[in-house]
């Protein structure tokens, strides 16, 4: 079990490795994934990504939803803020797996709805 003393030891580690020295808030290339919250599939492991390689939102299921809109044209006003000289993400994973969580709440499309278009129930 992770307890906040680890955080706190391995958040000095890795501030004192300075591994985010010279690197942009939105990532070295144009690479973008939306992906899974789910903690077996973490985008950067499954697809070999490097620290700043990619700038990654992610959502229960993986799903373009319009939150990723939202997310979307705020990381273009940090772009703007940052002289817009960062590509945009021009090559966009959508990363969903198998045996995703989302199934699970499939009988609750009330849950569903703001995000993904069902009608909740009348």
């Amino acid at each position: 079990m992770i307890n906040t003393e680890d955080l706190v030891s391995r958040n000095a580690t890795f501030a004192a490795r300075g591994a985010h020295k010279g690197l942009h808030i939105l990532g070295n290339g144009n690479l973008m994934v939306v992906g899974c919250v789910d903690s077996r599939v973490d985008p950067s492991h499954v697809l070999g990504l490097d620290l700043g390689e990619a700038t990654v939102i992610r959502n229960v299921g993986g799903r373009v939803n319009p939150a990723v809109f939202r997310t979307l044209l705020m990381l273009a006003k940090v772009r703007e803020a940052h002289g817009g000289d960062r590509p945009a993400g021009t090559h966009i994973v959508v990363m969903q797996h198998t045996d995703c969580g989302i199934k699970d709440i499939a009988a609750f499309p009330e849950m569903l709805a703001n995000d993904f278009g069902p009608d909740p129930p009348a």
